[in-house]
């Protein structure tokens, strides 16, 4: 990690940088609409579309994906001892790293529930009853750590990597646990849209069958 000195920011300013991140975590959508294929498999039936095990043979799909930039401030007491003998308080070791995340939302393809009925009325399209597993995080990837100040006022006693892992796992899962909170609906809706594409792959499968969504 590169480091560059800056002006110590103020410990009272954490809860100012954690606004900001999650101002930039709202903003942060870059797009949906992803696909992660775990198999390779010919999906094509004669009909144009796939049947509802090709579907659950897709994978995992990924339908929302979001980036976020995160700075994590630890301080932590320096030690110092005058002279070897007195032991002194010199105030506090800071350490502020910044670093880029992206977090991919979407479903298992796997827990699908797929089932196709006769229309009520004759004559109208088939159903398709798709039922949809929970949202799940398919990917968390950091990266571009960047070493932002690193430094005490007398002493250049680092801060513990135990303390600064802690503290990065912390704040890493709960990006994640919040991602599936704030974001649940919206990696649905895009999940939706996404199958409805694979299922209702051409046009003879479109004039002849409907979708019905559960879950």
């Amino acid at each position: 990690m590169s480091k560059k000195e800056v002006s110590i920011i103020p410990v009272k300013a954490k809860r100012i940088i954690l606004l900001v991140v999650a101002a930039i975590i709202v903003a942060g959508i870059i797009y949906g609409a992803l696909f992660l294929f775990t198999r390779s498999k010919n999906n094509i039936t004669k009909a144009g579309g796939m049947t509802p095990q090709m579907i659950r043979e897709v994978g995992q799909l990924v339908s929302l994906e979001f980036g976020y930039k995160d700075v994590i401030v630890i301080d932590e007491p320096e030690e110092f001892l005058l002279f070897g003998l007195w032991d002194v308080d010199p105030g506090e070791h800071i350490l502020i790293v910044q670093y880029n995340g992206i977090i991919k939302l979407g479903i298992d393809c796997e827990n699908l529930l797929i089932n196709v009925r006769n229309p009520v009325i004759e004559g109208e399209k088939k159903i398709i009853e798709i039922t949809l597993p929970e949202i799940i995080v398919i990917a968390h990837e950091t990266s571009d750590f960047e070493t932002v100040f690193d430094k005490g006022i007398f002493t250049k006693k680092s801060v513990s990597y135990s303390t600064y892992f802690d503290v990065f796992n912390e704040r890493r899962q709960q990006y994640t646990d919040e991602s599936l909170i704030a974001l649940n609906a919206q990696a649905l809706r895009s999940a939706k849209a996404q199958l409805e594409k694979i299922v209702l792959f051409s046009p003879e499968i479109r004039d002849n069958y409907v979708i019905e969504w559960y879950g």
